[in-house]
């Protein structure tokens, strides 16, 4: 697989060096869907929002789709996607004719307004997936494996597979969905493995 250089988005908020951490996947928090059918794996969090149940601004988290049914409805976000195991997923939205068809590390972005139906032809699949709020958040997904070189912008690094990244020339190992959090100024290179990198800026800051 070729390696993806996500675009760096100017971060308007860069966490501090010192703040970075590594989170196993264990230590994730778990969390129910909104529509009651699943259970996610809450990564990481940010921003205040009032008008979210979850008073977030941005989410990442991965779950596991194992049947065919509706996606939760999330008024006012949008919705990032990855398939990490599995084979395929297709995704249905009441505001697009064309149905999407979800390979493994490839993304997917779409409106969280949407009436959106997932199926699964080929069997369960496994997800990473950032939400943020519209107005508040600008945020994006990118998925890159050995031999890419990060520099600073992105918030945090997720494992898609078992990965060996150096951090300022610190090597971690990292299983599957184990990540780096507030990554902050810090040079990022992926020595093996996939992982999917977040960035996000928040737009109210000039």
């Amino acid at each position: 697989m070729e390696a993806v250089a996500g675009q760096v988005f100017a971060t308007t908020q860069q966490p501090n060096p010192c703040t970075m951490r590594t989170q196993r996947a264990h230590e994730h928090k778990k969390m129910p869907w909104k529509n009651g059918k699943g259970v996610t794996l809450e990564i990481q969090t940010g921003g205040a929002n009032e008008t979210n149940a979850g008073n977030w601004a941005w989410r990442v988290s991965a779950a596991a789709v194992v049947e065919n049914g509706p996606f939760s409805i999330f008024q006012g976000m949008d919705r990032f996607l990855t398939i990490y195991q599995g084979a395929e997923m297709r995704l249905k939205h009441s505001n697009q004719d064309v149905e999407r068809v979800m390979k493994p590390f490839e993304v997917t972005r779409f409106s969280g307004d949407a009436d959106t139906h997932a199926t699964i032809p080929a069997g369960p699949v496994r997800d990473l997936g950032l939400i943020v709020v519209r107005d508040r958040v600008k945020g994006d997904l990118v998925v890159a494996d050995r031999g890419s070189v990060l520099m600073e912008g992105f918030q945090l690094l997720v494992a898609l597979e078992k990965a060996e990244v150096l951090v300022d020339g610190q090597q971690v190992q990292l299983d599957v969905l184990d990540s780096i959090l507030d990554v902050g100024n810090e040079k990022v290179c992926i020595q093996s493995g996939t992982v999917a990198l977040v960035y996000i800026s928040d737009l109210r800051v000039e």
